[in-house]
């Protein structure tokens, strides 16, 4: 008895009506085992009103009843679709105080409800099905005691309503739908009945997760209301030709545009499979949300693509340059001999960093790649790794600055793999920096962890791009100084990298203003590192 207000379904509504048909109450005659629990009930708490409802689709029907005449009400208008919304006692002391009842005809007109106090009844599986509940005209509450009784009172209302299926055989079958319906309800995949209309009539939870809709917003739905406009009328064809087809029922899988509650879409990809026969059809439906395959293919395109200019770019220039030397090598100058053997070696040296990139992410996934637990001298590190950047500094005319080199705190990193990494972090700020700008390579300890920074001054990172930026293939908006550089493996390499290490990796940015990214690694304590280098 709630007022005109929409009434919140509990997300597994479906099965929760499954349970309350199954115990084959509704509409049945009064039967004295349910009467005598709510003449003890009204006794026992002095009330005008006591029942045993169970809460249908759309209406609340009492199984007992003892001061209502109404044998069922609307179930918009029930005041235990709330009480089977909650886990224990469902209490309203005043009615016509509570905003949620107080224009119910029930509290508004005859009889004037003011208190009710409802406690769910499950059903064997657990779903909420009913309740026991008490009414009166006069406002009051229940005590702790109180409490205890009713709780009482409704388990033994409980074990009533649940005698049918106690049936030993009513109860295997029952177990057999238990089983069947913790397998949907766990699924990861989102599985939906359909009618032969295309009205979805079940759901599992991951369907609802899936498109974002609760239970109770997608059954009674017609399945064209989860798909984009365009494509409504493919889909009223589909299905009238699934309505003429009487072959064998055979599972079909095709593949989808998915539509959520807040209107995005997704591909999906989508098996469904004909069962029944005559006017007892129903479709049943497994539906994968395959997006995330989707941008993993993107991303190996990407990759593809990108890797294909990568080797082709600089092996053209290293055989352009070779063939000049060899074709006009007597008539070159020994400047003009230098330059082609420099642009022969940088471009190769692109190839192998290139390969050795794709190589490393090889090994890493299959396991092979070892680390040393060498300790390094940070300050010598910072240091050697400014050293080794110059000349990627120099080419893209920025500043290499170097801060903290007469740092004397170490750390325990495989040295090969540290400075792999350093020279990842250094060159992407190299790239992405403007012009005589300065890059910044600094150290510090804090909290006995010892942080390596660098940073740059240029475009920063959007805020599209964070969430994925140690993804692999991961590339942000390309900036014209750097299009078409690079593979999008690099920071993923870094990262996983330093994480084998025992470190972390993160990054600071603010869009237009730079970014900062920094590895953290534990100090090694000065005793310890004497040890090592002794022992060394």
């Amino acid at each position: 008895m709630a007022t005109s207000r929409t009434i919140p379904m509990p997300w597994d509504e479906a099965s929760r009506l499954e349970a309350v048909r199954a115990l084959r109450l509704l509409d049945t005659p009064p039967e004295e085992r349910f009467d005598r629990i709510t003449r003890i009930a009204r006794d026992m708490f002095g009330v005008r009103m006591a029942l045993i409802n169970l809460v249908d689709a759309d209406r609340q029907w009492s199984k007992s009843r003892l001061g209502l005449d109404a044998p069922e009400v609307p179930r918009i208008m029930s005041f235990c679709s709330h009480a089977i919304l909650q886990d224990d006692i469902f209490l309203i002391q005043d009615a016509s105080l509570d905003p949620r009842f107080a224009d119910n005809a029930f509290v508004a007109g005859d009889p004037g409800i003011r208190f009710y106090a409802g406690k769910p009844l499950h059903s064997l599986d657990g779903k909420k099905v009913g309740t026991l509940c008490l009414l009166d005209t006069r406002p009051h509450t229940l005590t702790d005691e109180e409490r205890g009784k009713l709780t009482s009172l409704s388990a033994w209302a409980e074990r009533e309503v649940n005698a049918y299926i106690s049936d030993a055989d009513a109860a295997r079958r029952w177990e057999y739908k238990l089983r069947l319906a913790h397998v949907l309800e766990h699924a990861i995949e989102g599985v939906l009945s359909i009618s032969l209309d295309g009205v979805i009539e079940t759901v599992n939870p991951a369907a609802c997760q899936m498109f974002r809709l609760g239970a109770a917003d997608l059954i009674g739905r017609n399945v064209r209301d989860i798909l984009p406009q365009a494509d409504h009328a493919r889909h009223d064809a589909f299905m009238e030709r699934m309505r003429l087809d009487s072959g064998p029922e055979k599972p079909l899988e095709f593949e989808v545009t998915g539509k959520r509650g807040d209107g995005e879409l997704f591909p999906a990809e989508v098996s469904l499979r004909k069962l029944g026969s005559g006017d007892q059809v129903i479709y049943a439906g497994v539906v994968r949300d395959i997006s995330e395959r989707r941008h993993l293919e993107r991303a190996r395109s990407a990759f593809v693509s990108s890797v294909s200019h990568e080797l082709r770019t600089p092996l053209t220039s290293v055989v352009g340059a070779l063939g000049l030397l060899r074709e006009e090598f007597s008539g070159l100058s020994v400047a003009e001999t230098t330059e082609l053997l420099e642009i022969a070696y940088l471009n190769g040296q692109r190839l192998q960093s290139l390969i050795n990139d794709i190589l490393d992410i090889e090994k890493l996934d299959a396991g092979m790649m070892r680390f040393s637990a060498d300790v390094v001298q940070v300050g010598s590190l910072v240091s050697e790794a400014c050293r080794l950047n110059l000349p990627f500094a120099s080419k893209y005319k920025v500043r290499l600055e170097c801060e903290g080199a007469d740092m004397q705190g170490s750390i325990r990193v495989d040295a090969s793999r540290i400075n792999q990494v350093l020279t990842n972090l250094i060159s992407n700020a190299c790239k992405f920096s403007p012009r005589d700008a300065a890059v910044v390579v600094s150290s510090r300890v804090d909290g006995g962890m010892v942080r390596i920074s660098v940073r740059d001054h240029g475009p920063g990172i959007s805020d599209e791009f964070r969430s994925r930026i140690f993804q692999r293939f991961a590339q942000g908006p390309s900036d014209r100084k750097v299009k078409n550089e690079g593979t999008g493996l690099g920071l993923s390499l870094a990262k996983t990298m330093v994480e084998k290490m025992g470190g972390r990796i993160g990054f600071d940015s603010v869009a237009g203003q730079g970014a900062t990214f920094h590895v953290s690694f534990p100090l090694v304590p000065a005793a310890a590192e004497s040890v090592f280098t002794e022992a060394s």
